[in-house]
């Protein structure tokens, strides 16, 4: 969830076609046991951020309530869908039988599918060899920053958009305590790890309660896709020669 450093978006725009940018609530992945509602409420956070910030290109983040397969099918009435991007996934074993169902919905109906590498992952390798300098050379590699100046977006004439069928806890989250999702403030809290907290993470992070001081705190914007690995490295990577 997040507008820099995403292939699938690069790719997207590169095809020179109308983009519609999505994001699914999913009945079935929020009624299970794999979420808490704060998970949900960073996530509707993060979606928050990225619609601020394309308003003001003009852009819009469509947000669906509903099973993917069956607002895809609802799409397919409407317009023609020519090909999905996405990464690979990565999540649970819910999420990764979706994506299949996802591939056999796109194969029955000639739609392209195409799934770009998440932080480098390489899902079903069958052995290491040469998996390090695999690594390291994606985290080198040039980040996929999207043209968002170049996308050709698609305007919908349909209501698919329900949501007031999203529990309400997901929006009204009044605990400060809890790091706030975004990709904005993804990079808030990365950048003053860099510059301050950094400093004394070595000697505090044995120390459960110095170390609440000195820690990145950039987890979950990694879980969540708020900020990518690579973009972290490479940026660490800069002040580091400075």
């Amino acid at each position: 969830m997040r507008l820099t450093d995403h292939q699938p978006l690069v790719e997207a725009i590169a095809a020179k076609l109308p983009v519609l940018l999505c994001y699914f609530w999913e009945p079935s992945q929020i009624a299970a046991s794999v979420a808490d509602p704060r998970h949900w409420q960073f996530v509707q956070q993060s979606l928050s951020d990225m619609q601020t910030r394309l308003a003001e290109k003009g852009l819009k983040l469509y947000i669906f309530h509903g099973e993917v397969l069956s607002i895809l099918d609802q799409l397919r009435a409407h317009v023609t869908i020519h090909s999905i991007f996405s990464h690979l996934e990565v999540g649970v074993a819910s999420t990764f039988k979706r994506d299949l169902a996802v591939k056999r919905f796109c194969r029955n109906y000639g739609i392209q599918y195409k799934e770009s590498a998440h932080d480098g992952i390489i899902r079903g390798l069958t052995h290491r060899q040469n998996w390090e300098s695999q690594l390291d050379n994606f985290f080198k590699s040039p980040l996929a920053n999207p043209n968002l100046e170049a996308l050709l977006p698609l305007q919908l004439s349909i209501t698919l958009i329900n949501p007031q069928n999203i529990p309400s806890t997901f929006f009204n989250s009044q605990n400060k305590t809890f790091q706030q999702g975004g990709e904005r403030v993804g990079w808030q809290y990365f950048t003053s790890f860099i510059h301050k907290r950094a400093r004394y993470y070595v000697n505090h992070i044995s120390q459960p309660e110095a170390s609440r001081s000195s820690t990145s705190r950039i987890s979950p914007y990694l879980a969540y896709g708020n900020v990518s690995a690579r973009q972290l490295f490479q940026y660490a990577a800069l002040q580091n020669r400075k």
